[in-house]
């Protein structure tokens, strides 16, 4: 039970198993794409982490909900703090997408992956002191 658990950990990482590669029917490209190194292994592993995954849920929220609560609940005053929380989100994001192309077995250049860069940069409409840049006064 506890080896199927470990094996299927192990194969949902891109880990090769030694049985894998006794096939010799694989040629070289595809071994290649299945041997990771270690530290993109871990790096998958704590990409998938709870408290990764929990911290990430929170920012999104604030992407999601933290312009309309700043133009309900705030005055003028706290835009450049919302901006900067904004930043900071987009900076979050962006860290995000990179570990997981590195990580992630398929993520980069897939559907998932030009969703989260799109939303990615939508940030930056909601950021003015960048917008300004962008479109002027």
């Amino acid at each position: 039970m506890i080896k199927t658990k470990t094996l299927a950990k192990q194969q949902s990482f891109g880990v090769v198993t030694p049985e894998e590669n006794v096939d010799g029917d694989e040629d070289d490209d595809e071994k290649k794409k299945k041997q990771r190194p270690y530290w993109v292994i871990k790096l998958g592993k704590f990409m998938n982490h709870w408290s990764v995954t929990t911290i990430m849920t929170l920012v999104t929220l604030f992407a999601l909900f933290g312009d309309d609560i700043k133009l309900a609940f705030f005055t003028k005053e706290v835009d450049s703090t919302f901006d900067n929380m904004t930043f900071v989100c987009l900076i979050l994001f962006s860290l995000e997408i990179t570990l997981n192309a590195i990580s992630q077995v398929g993520y980069f250049n897939s559907f998932y992956f030009w969703l989260d860069v799109i939303s990615t940069l939508s940030l930056i409409t909601d950021i003015s002191w960048i917008w300004v840049q962008i479109v002027g006064d």
